[in-house]
């Protein structure tokens, strides 16, 4: 009977209702996965073996898209300054019903017209003529000072890539970006009220940090996407992520062209261009937070509490403190990652293409201006087309490597390198030694989009290879690489100041073409180099399974932070002692370093020399090892 009070709801509403909530609590719970959720086509490891660009599913394909928009937007208000540079050089408007305005009213009847606009002593009173040269409505900046910010910015992203990519291994992708997105989203916001240089300065300076943000997206989609299509997944993500700073010099040069139509004066267009791009940053952090997982199992924070209180019921297994705090983790994935050599070949290749990209992204419309006579509209049109060449020429790159990696194993990673930061280096030579009169606008426009695609490209090329230099520290290889790319802009930029920018890009193409030679001396343990042929393998013998755990029988149990790492030749060394059989076939053994049972940093088994590692998790103990061939 139904009691007081109660009352009834029709049993298909009450289902559909029950459903809806569940669906709800599915979008924002915090979400754990197991091993055996995985064990279906399409997945190794936990990993996803293809991209589903039609799909938003957790974790995976939720976390492609979150990874290449939060990457696309933070390059927009990265870059959105840029193509307002002509405008903020122009001097400071003084107040119309002043001395000074009031006598150049009296000159010049044409108070609109281009004869006041252009006078010295009276553009200051043209607060509405946007041409290059003409009116007022900036902060008065020189084109020195204008290089200087552009420096700085770039500079100080140096090292925000090289900590957040150990912090990630540590804390997560998801938190680390969150953090990332809502923080720095103030100093977008306070670039609206810059009055001077200096606070134009610092501003950028802020701002120059969220260009940490790709090491993010990397790590994501590196933990997310299997061996035999992270490149493709690594590029695409990190290309569109890319396409922010095309995008930002097209949207921003439109956003000012139209408050200007709708009759906003100089000073008040460029301030409302730019109040936008950071509340969608904000936004973005939180979305990431309540709607995505830090890797194929679900979050760092709930993995870590649940081995915390298994950690209370079960003995100590030898696989080292499961509750490790995060800065330990970060610190050692950067300390092996800075001790192979091979991560600093890598930078260097990295400086310049996508430091080359970032030079371009900061000078190209003041350039264009100045050489082409093009208006800052114009200008900002036509160079934003070489940062547009990121929605498929990355990927390009990344399609390129894996392919190579399927016909070649790593070898033809290496070998697909070398061959785009070559024709890179050749292709900025041709640019630079184009001149207005020999290209013409047409022409110079045709050089710098195929330029634009093999430095995307290298970028998608360099990023298909970081996963398998040091497997057991991704997150410190990825941001110390990337870290690489700010170095070259540094470079870059610091060379267009203090010379001319047509010797400054001829130097800079002779410099990535030797970037491109010490490609060749990259050797992999296990897979040999461009020109050696692999290691013969070492006399096959058994792993030995850890004490106490049989081979099966028992469900696996996650450990986060499992410890040690090993480096790439002690994975190196373990793989030449397991079983193999010639064949893609799974292999049961447990690792064995020192004595102790190894469990990686990464819920997989441990792959073969240059297999592509996920991060951040343990082994499953007592559970069995896929021993990965390349192409699978």
């Amino acid at each position: 009977e139904d009691q007081p009070g109660s009352f009834l709801i029709p049993c298909g509403a009450g289902l559909r209702i029950h459903n809806k909530r569940q669906r709800f609590h599915h979008t924002l719970a915090e979400m754990i996965w197991s091993e055996a959720d995985w064990e279906k086509e399409g997945y190794v490891n936990g990993r996803k073996t293809s991209i589903n660009l039609c799909s938003l599913e957790r974790p995976h394909m939720r976390a492609f898209w979150f990874s290449a928009f939060a990457f696309f937007i933070c390059f927009f208000m990265w870059f959105d300054i840029p193509p307002l540079m002509a405008t903020l050089r122009k001097p400071k408007c003084e107040d119309p019903t002043g001395d000074i305005c009031t006598a150049c009213f009296t000159n010049f009847p044409d108070i609109l017209g281009d004869a006041m606009a252009k006078d010295k002593g009276c553009k200051v009173c043209s607060p509405f003529n946007d041409g290059i040269g003409m009116g007022c409505g900036g902060i008065g900046i020189s084109a020195s000072d204008a290089s200087t910010t552009t420096i700085v910015s770039v500079a100080f992203t140096i090292i925000i890539r090289i900590i957040c990519g150990p912090v990630a291994d540590g804390l997560g992708v998801r938190l680390t970006y969150t953090c990332m997105l809502i923080v720095l989203c103030i100093p977008g916001f306070l670039a609206v009220f810059v009055q001077d240089f200096g606070q134009l300065l610092v501003v950028r300076a802020l701002i120059g940090l969220i260009g940490g943000s790709f090491v993010l997206t990397q790590l994501w989609t590196t933990l997310m996407f299997h061996s035999n299509i992270v490149g493709l997944a690594n590029a695409t993500t990190a290309g569109w992520g890319n396409l922010g700073g095309g995008a930002a010099l097209v949207v921003i040069a439109l956003c000012f062209g139209g408050f200007k139509s709708s009759g906003y004066d100089n000073n008040t267009a460029w301030r409302a261009s730019l109040a936008w791009p950071p509340c969608v940053v904000f936004l973005t952090g939180f979305a990431i937070y309540f709607l995505s997982d830090d890797c194929p199992y679900g979050n760092y924070t709930e993995l870590k509490k649940r081995k915390a209180e298994q950690a209370t019921d079960e003995p100590d297994d030898g696989g080292g403190d499961p509750t490790a705090e995060p800065a330990s983790i970060a610190g050692r994935s950067l300390k092996i990652a800075a001790s192979n050599w091979r991560v600093w070949i890598l930078f260097v290749v990295y400086m310049f293409c996508f430091g080359l990209e970032l030079v371009v992204n900061g000078q190209i419309s003041l350039y264009l201006s100045q050489a082409f006579a093009m208006s800052q509209q114009e200008g900002a049109l036509v160079g934003g087309c070489f940062g547009l060449t990121n929605l498929f020429a990355r990927s390009f790159g990344g399609w390129m490597s894996d392919y190579a990696y399927k016909r070649w194993s790593v070898r033809g990673r290496i070998w697909s390198l070398f061959l785009q930061t070559i024709m890179e280096g050749i292709l900025m030579l041709i640019f630079t030694h184009g001149t207005y009169e020999t290209y013409g606008p047409g022409g110079a426009l045709a050089v710098l989009i195929f330029w634009g695609i093999t430095v995307q490209a290298t970028e998608g090329g360099t990023y298909g290879l970081v996963p398998f230099v040091e497997p057991s520290a991704v997150g410190g290889v990825a941001g110390i690489v990337g870290a690489g790319g700010n170095t070259g802009a540094l470079v870059g930029n610091t060379m267009v100041k203090y010379m001319k920018v047509r010797p400054a890009f001829a130097g800079l193409g002779w410099l990535t073409i030797c970037a491109g030679f010490l490609v060749t001396l990259i050797h992999m343990p296990g897979h040999g180099s461009m020109f050696c042929a692999p290691e013969p393998p070492k006399e096959e013998e058994q792993m030995k399974p850890a004490a106490g755990k049989p081979a099966g029988g028992e469900p696996a149990q996650y450990l986060p932070y499992a410890q040690p790492m090993m480096t790439s030749q002690q994975m190196f060394t373990v793989n030449q002692a397991a079983p193999q059989q010639g064949s893609a076939q799974a292999q049961q053994a447990m690792m064995m370093v020192n004595g102790q049972p190894m469990m990686p940093m990464q819920p997989q088994a441990m792959p073969h020399p240059g297999a592509a590692p996920m991060y951040g998790y343990g082994m499953p103990v007592g559970a069995p090892m896929v021993m990965q061939q390349p192409g699978m």
